[in-house]
């Protein structure tokens, strides 16, 4: 009994040492140089990259970089935004704070930016079968889309202006089919200021959220290494520095300049001209319409006539992209291009039809584009066995 003991003690005293070791040898500073140092050199000088991929998959580069300044920029509206009122403290930190103006349109111009480079980089990935090949890399960028969508959502109601506020009470009727729902998220029985200090909060801390996302997205991507326009297969590889590493560079350069172009003289009017005027409790606009990222699933929602179908509909449309990976579907190539196209076009019918009056004609373009929408993903892929 008493060698027992002694055999559990000097084995308890071996591990302490062994992890004290350990932490010793993680937290000195030159470890932690060194980790520092083996990690860019793994990820960004000699990471291997196919020879063949195009400014396509710079896209990837460009939506990463435009998450983190999103991120940025909120942190820094955060510093001076009141949740009890964000209309007159948005006011407040366009006309008063030093560079404020700088901060807030380029916060609101970038979310724009990111849904652009988002649509584009899923396109891609749908027209070189990256779901299919790298499986946890589409499945993370499904999630961190879903998670872009809620996230854009929240901070659109927190400008707190007249078309926000009515097109937040429309969205957030769609979850009345959940019994007491409603109350629980939004603290009243419609939107109110208790409603907009809990949005505030998911807006803030959804991003972090989604920085871990983004994190996972880029770790399985690094672990299995990008496709390429012909195969997945290429041994044909080059380091990411210096050659690709400028091609991101260029890719930065661009955004830069369109954010710049955007903020200083408004090329595009992004944004509804009613939600700037303060909220009226009383009075509902004439056509509400929110931001053009969302008027795809806007319009699906106004074709469908019970809203609860609606909603689900909208669920259905998303889910499908998961599909992809789910169940190994793969897109037949005869007709690849000319598929990917119907989509393209379905796209921005129903962006302009989400735009509309819900009048019946738009209301019967809206049904036929969620049909053709259902019905060319059915004939868009072709199942694997």
């Amino acid at each position: 009994m008493l060698s027992k003991l002694l055999l559990i003690t000097k084995s308890a005293s071996l591990l302490g040492v062994y992890l004290s070791q350990l932490i010793s040898a993680i937290i000195t500073p030159t470890s932690i140089y060194s980790n520092v140092l083996f990690t860019a050199k793994s990820h960004l000088l000699i990471y291997p990259c196919p020879s063949n991929i195009n400014y396509f998959y710079n896209i990837g580069f460009m939506l990463a970089f435009s998450i983190v300044i999103q991120v940025i920029s909120g942190l820094l509206l955060t510093l001076y935004f009141i949740n009890t009122d964000g209309y007159f403290s948005l006011i407040y930190i366009i006309k008063e704070i030093y560079f404020g103006f700088i901060v807030r349109y380029l916060h609101t111009n970038n979310a724009s930016f990111i849904f652009v480079l988002a649509f584009l980089h899923i396109g891609r990935n749908l027209y070189y079968r990256n779901y299919y090949y790298h499986i946890y890399i589409w499945f993370s960028g499904i999630f961190l889309f879903f998670l872009l969508i809620v996230i854009s959502f929240l901070g659109y109601i927190l400008s707190w202006g007249q078309i926000s506020y009515w097109g937040a009470t429309v969205i957030t009727n769609l979850l009345s089919i959940i019994p007491y729902f409603i109350k629980w998220i939004s603290g009243n029985y419609y939107i109110s200021v208790v409603s907009l200090k809990r949005y505030f909060i998911f807006h803030f801390i959804l991003p972090f959220v989604l920085l871990i996302l983004l994190y996972i997205h880029i770790y399985y991507l690094h672990f299995i290494s990008s496709s390429n326009p012909l195969d997945f297969n290429n041994l044909d590889k080059i380091p990411f520095t210096n050659y690709l590493l400028l091609k991101d560079y260029f890719g930065f350069l661009l955004i830069f300049t369109f954010f710049c172009f955007q903020i200083f003289f408004i090329i595009f009017s992004l944004s509804h001209p009613d939600n700037l005027l303060t909220i009226n409790y009383v009075v509902t606009p004439l056509h509400i319409i929110p931001e053009w990222y969302f008027l795809t699933l806007y319009s699906i929602l106004k074709a469908i006539p019970n809203k609860n179908t609606g909603f689900i509909c909208i669920i259905i449309v998303l889910y499908v992209l998961i599909l992809f990976g789910e169940f190994k579907y793969q897109i037949a190539e005869y007709t690849k291009l000319m598929r990917l196209w119907s989509l393209f076009i379905i796209f921005i019918l129903l962006l302009w039809i989400g735009c509309q009056l819900p009048q019946d004609l738009f209301i019967y373009y809206g049904r036929l584009c969620l049909y053709l929408y259902l019905l060319i993903i059915s004939m868009h892929v072709t199942l694997i066995k």
